[in-house]
């Protein structure tokens, strides 16, 4: 529970200040916890924003999976990973721009490698949903991880700019799904 109310706090505050500029004081005043807790929790800042950003990408990769379950067909897995992704940056926009960011700069050497091994390993997972339609011959061939990469910086982006009109979820990602499938499907 308290270990919760501080992932949602620093979301927030590392969402607004960055890195850098945010405070272990601040979070802890946020969470509504004493400091000594959240030292606790977690060793350091560097510490805590890895734990923010590889367990967001954990949790998205859990929704993820569940839409793969239910699909039967590489062309339902895809618009299930485009529509979950979407629902992940409606739901939680500042840990998506958390993720998206690079502020690995002021992180220690292990915080670094954690959130840089997180978000290779996300990039890897997408490029192999890529990869498995490109087998299927419903997706041309190409360069699976750069693709992957497109994939969620187009995501991102077209989320941000779709929630600032106030669009909602459904037309957002049917036309994300038709922006991106017709931009990787064989002609």
């Amino acid at each position: 529970m308290v270990r919760d109310q501080i992932i949602s706090a620093a979301v927030r505050i590392f969402s607004r200040q960055g890195f850098d500029a945010a405070g272990m004081d601040e979070i802890a005043q946020v969470a509504g916890v004493a400091k000594g807790s959240l030292y606790y929790n977690f060793r350091s800042k560097s510490d805590l924003f890895a734990a923010v950003v590889t367990e967001g990408i954990d949790d998205l990769h859990r929704q993820i999976e569940r839409i793969l379950s239910r699909s039967s067909t590489v062309r339902q897995v895809l618009d299930g990973l485009v529509r979950e992704n979407l629902q992940a940056c409606q739901d939680y926009p500042e840990l998506v721009d958390l993720i998206m960011r690079d502020q690995s700069g002021g992180l220690d050497a292990a915080a670094a490698d954690r959130v840089r091994q997180a978000r290779e390993t996300y990039v890897q997972y997408i490029a192999g949903l890529l990869e498995d339609g490109m087998r299927d011959g419903l997706l041309r061939r190409g360069d699976s991880l750069g693709m992957a990469g497109a994939y969620l910086a187009f995501l991102h982006a077209f989320s941000r700019a779709g929630r600032a009109r106030g669009r909602n979820l459904s037309d957002m990602a049917a036309e994300a799904a038709d922006l991106i499938m017709g931009g990787l499907c064989r002609p």
